[in-house]
């Protein structure tokens, strides 16, 4: 899947972390083959 971001956004951070990797960030099939998401989430949320 390719994610692009926008700087318009005015949501949360947990919205499109949740929307990919499930709430309890263990959706079937997802896996994360980098990075940290509670780390891009802060970076989303400042």
């Amino acid at each position: 899947m390719i994610v692009k971001f926008h700087a318009r956004g005015a949501g949360r951070g947990s919205g499109p972390v949740d929307y990919l990797l499930g709430k309890d960030r263990a959706r079937d099939g997802a896996t994360l083959d980098r990075g940290d998401p509670d780390a891009i989430q802060d970076l989303i949320d400042s």
